[in-house]
């Protein structure tokens, strides 16, 4: 059991979500897409440094540069920030286990602004490609044929993400709005 991350990239202008399809190289999940960002912590590396890290390393955003007060952590404690700036919010945690894996997940919406969501390039070669996408359109992929499309790992983070937001449509608008703009 490893303790790791998870990070949802939403764009803060049209509040699409960042979908990415990891390297054909990749020992683990080639070719599949994913919703996620996520990593691994280092033994007793914090998982906030874990996210800044990943980050940096697979989409080169770099979060150094944001004050303290937009990164929230399990406190949930975030500040008032103008709708077009990067902040970055904890939303849960979620135990996954497939075939490959057995981790304790932190989850966070990572919420970028236009200049930061233009800036994302795929620096350590994980990642293939990528493309912001509608809540609605990766409803439909996941809903579809998401067990083959998807990696199985995120699939499980995702179901309690993306079901949510399913389930209840006013719960898009609270994690775009309401926790990431109090």
């Amino acid at each position: 059991l490893h303790r790791g991350f998870g990070a949802i990239l939403l764009h803060s202008k049209t509040n699409e979500i960042f979908i990415h399809k990891r390297s054909r190289t990749k020992k683990v999940f080639p070719s599949m897409l994913d919703m996620f960002i996520g990593g691994v912590s280092l033994h007793k590396e914090p998982v906030l440094t874990t996210l800044v890290r990943e980050l940096d390393e697979e989409v080169g955003i770099n979060l150094t540069a944001l004050p303290k007060s937009a990164i929230s952590d399990q406190s949930g404690n975030t500040r008032d920030f103008p709708q077009d700036s990067s902040v970055v919010a904890y939303i849960g945690t979620q135990t996954i286990q497939t075939k490959m894996n057995h981790a304790v997940v932190d989850c966070f919406i990572v919420r970028l602004s236009e200049e930061q969501a233009s800036q994302i390039q795929f620096k350590d070669g994980e990642i293939e490609s990528g493309e912001w996408m509608s809540l609605g359109r990766l409803l439909e992929l996941v809903e579809g044929d998401g067990e083959k499309l998807f990696v199985p790992d995120g699939m499980q983070v995702q179901y309690v993400c993306v079901y949510m937001l399913y389930i209840s449509p006013c719960m898009y608008l609270c994690i775009s709005v309401c926790l990431l703009l109090r």
